[in-house]
């Protein structure tokens, strides 16, 4: 998918097999903690591009960890429809505070 400049996107122990496919090892990326990664996927050499972020996007690989399904949504939605930055972040703060505003 990458390749073919499709985004690409894992969250949770999903983050493994985007390491298994040595998509992290130069791409800004989170996961379930930091060493989490490497504690399954002894290839892994990204470590230094691991951020503790609830979600991170690099280059058409989007990453959340476990707890931040809504921040991976907006990742995925900033990417796809990056002409609507505004109501990504309405939606977003929605759903993340449960306010509007």
């Amino acid at each position: 998918m990458i390749a073919l400049s499709r985004p690409v996107a894992a969250i949770c122990a999903a983050t493994l097999a985007l390491a298994h496919a040595d998509l992290l090892n130069d791409r800004l990326h989170t996961s379930n903690g930091k060493g989490f990664i490497e504690k399954y996927v002894c290839k892994y050499r990204g470590k230094n591009f691991y951020r503790p972020s609830p979600a991170v996007s690099d280059r058409l690989v989007i990453t959340a960890n476990g707890l931040s399904p809504f921040a991976f949504a907006a990742e995925i939605f900033r990417t796809v429809a990056s002409g609507r930055k505004q109501d990504v972040e309405t939606y977003e703060n929605l759903y993340s505070r449960g306010l509007f505003d």
